[in-house]
């Protein structure tokens, strides 16, 4: 029971010092969690009832494990707008800039692998940031408020959701411009 707990805790850990799980993360997990205890191979794998996009989540896991030459053709059209259309010289031109010889040297090394996506880090893996953002709702859409338009409403979730960036100075900054 302790393995799934550490597993279950580690799906649901978030912001602070670990960052939350991308769906590589949690496939090599969920494999695991199989290997050990193969009753869950039914709500598990790849391939399970649950998954609502198998193509679209096993070709993320592929890129994201820098196996793009395993796709499949149904994988490959799934992720179909999630190519790198700019390429990676694009960064590769802005990072050179400020970076000496040894660094750039040293960056080529480790990144020997260029793939032809976009960095596919950002895709959730879970239903998580979605079942947060409907807690918020909740709290925000108050019976006093139910009322509010919706542009009000969506303005005030981006604003409750995204804290990071703003603050208590750049409120000040915005009311003395006005």
């Amino acid at each position: 029971m302790k393995k799934l707990e550490s597993v279950s805790k580690r799906l649901q850990a978030s912001g602070g010092s670990k960052p939350e799980a991308s769906l590589l993360n949690v496939r090599c997990l969920f494999d695991a969690v199989v290997k050990e205890f193969p009753a869950t191979a039914k709500f598990l794998t790849a391939g399970a009832n649950v998954v609502k996009a198998p193509h679209f989540e096993n070709a993320v896991v592929k890129v994201l494990s820098k196996k793009e030459s395993k796709l499949k053709q149904t994988e490959i059209q799934a992720i179909s707008r999630l190519v790198d259309t700019h390429g990676n010289d694009r960064e590769d031109a802005d990072e050179n800039v400020d970076q000496s010889f040894a660094d750039r040297a040293l960056r080529d090394t480790t990144q020997l692998h260029h793939s032809r996506y976009i960095s596919l880090d950002w895709i959730p893996s879970t239903s998580n940031e979605v079942e947060r953002l409907f807690s918020r709702a909740g709290l925000v859409l108050t019976v006093n408020r139910r009322a509010m338009h919706p542009t009000t409403l969506e303005t005030l979730l981006f604003l409750e959701y995204n804290r990071i960036l703003w603050g208590p100075q750049l409120v000040a900054s915005a009311v003395q411009q006005v």
